[in-house]
């Protein structure tokens, strides 16, 4: 909404998901440089061309970068039928059990998926990562019981904890979370290497004029100081970024 008041014109939300989000993604590196069409990214952008070698766009040459909106560490929750406590027992659980656990994701290469492959890699264990479309269906085949755990945001499964249908072991933020105060750090769990992020960034296609993306810019970063949008990006789990 800050950008349509800055511009007088109404902004259409497409949401477009599918191809760990290279779907989306690829309209915004597509479309004309007049600054009718920006787009907001996750960690897969900066994830995806690692993870799935070609693609269908250029991540360096065919955008322009806007602002990085703000970040958010992920909670890593199990189905409370899991017998484990902590990290470390969900380890040892893992390790006595290879190949059975298994992870949702909200698809190859998002930020979740990177959290979970850091926990098969930090902890040594053989655990199925199942990817899914989006971070709710991940969600809703945990809460079943159908997958073993999920990395998500705070704000996507603080109820569920707070209800008891899922338990949270730890959080991938250096220090605890005002959002979940009561979950511990993997950092204190011992288990520093464990750290994936996701991020929301705001760009444009390349080319995009310097004056639009400056004042697009300006307008995020005081939208970012409003006390009001503060209290609500703390409370959905948000850290707070803006800059250059």
């Amino acid at each position: 909404p800050f950008i349509s008041d800055e511009f007088g014109q109404q902004g259409v939300i497409d949401n477009r998901a599918g191809g760990s989000s290279t779907i989306g993604t690829q309209i915004i590196a597509r479309a004309t440089a007049d600054g009718h069409t920006i787009g907001m990214i996750d960690a897969a952008f900066l994830i995806n061309p690692s993870l799935l070698g070609k693609l269908p766009y250029d991540t360096q040459k065919d955008f322009t970068p806007i602002v990085l909106v703000a970040t958010a560490p992920l909670v890593l929750a199990i189905h409370p039928a899991v017998a484990a406590k902590s990290v470390r027992e969900l380890i040892a659980l893992a390790k006595a059990q290879p190949g059975k656990l298994s992870f949702g994701s909200a698809g190859n290469g998002s930020a979740v998926h990177l959290a979970g492959e850091q926990l098969r890699a930090v902890g040594g264990v053989d655990i199925q990562h199942i990817p899914y479309k989006g971070a709710g269906q991940s969600l809703t085949e945990v809460l079943g019981g159908q997958i073993t755990m999920v990395f998500a945001t705070s704000s996507g499964i603080r109820a569920h904890v707070a209800s008891g249908r899922l338990r949270a072991l730890a959080i991938t933020s250096p220090k605890r979370t005002q959002a979940m105060p009561d979950v511990t750090t993997f950092t204190e769990a011992g288990y520093a290497a464990i750290d994936a992020v996701t991020i929301n960034g705001i760009l444009a296609p390349a080319q995009t004029p310097k004056d639009y993306v400056q004042r697009v810019n300006a307008v995020v970063n005081r939208a970012l100081k409003k006390p009001e949008m503060q209290a609500k990006l703390v409370d959905l789990g948000f850290e707070i970024a803006g800059g250059t």
